[in-house]
């Protein structure tokens, strides 16, 4: 039983989303070849990755996913739908994302719920990064 648990996580490993996949969706978001970038952080943040998350809601933000992209978008809708992404990154842990929500109530009309919700996020993990420094200090 155990070496059936064991390949099955090494299989589901290999499947698995990492940095590497990351940096080449920055690659071709940096290039102009959104489509690519769309569908490499669609598929991060799916699997919970709180970068490509972050990243898929400012491209909507940004105007740069359309309708070619994803059929369903319209400009009233990229606003709100980019902020759905980039407070699901600060939900997964995301401290730039939740700092992001807070500043881009400056800019557009964010649901009070979601901003308060980030904005307390942001101070949970403000407070678990000092402990953590604290701790990394005291080791040295």
């Amino acid at each position: 039983m155990k070496k059936i648990i064991l390949i099955l996580m090494v299989i589901y490993s290999s499947f698995g989303f990492d940095i590497d996949d990351f940096d080449k969706g920055v690659l071709y978001l940096n290039n102009g070849n959104f489509k690519d970038a769309y569908d490499i952080f669609y598929e991060g943040c799916e699997l919970n990755d709180e970068m490509s998350c972050n990243e898929l809601g400012f491209m909507y933000i940004n105007k740069q996913v359309t309708k070619e992209i994803d059929n369903t978008v319209n400009d009233k809708d990229n606003i709100k739908i980019g902020i759905s992404y980039i407070f699901k990154s600060c939900e997964l842990g995301n401290i730039n994302a939740c700092s992001d929500i807070i500043d881009l109530k400056n800019r557009f009309k964010i649901d009070d719920e979601v901003y308060n919700k980030s904005n307390k996020k942001y101070e949970e993990l403000e407070q678990q990064y000092l402990i953590q420094d604290d701790l990394n200090a005291t080791n040295y």
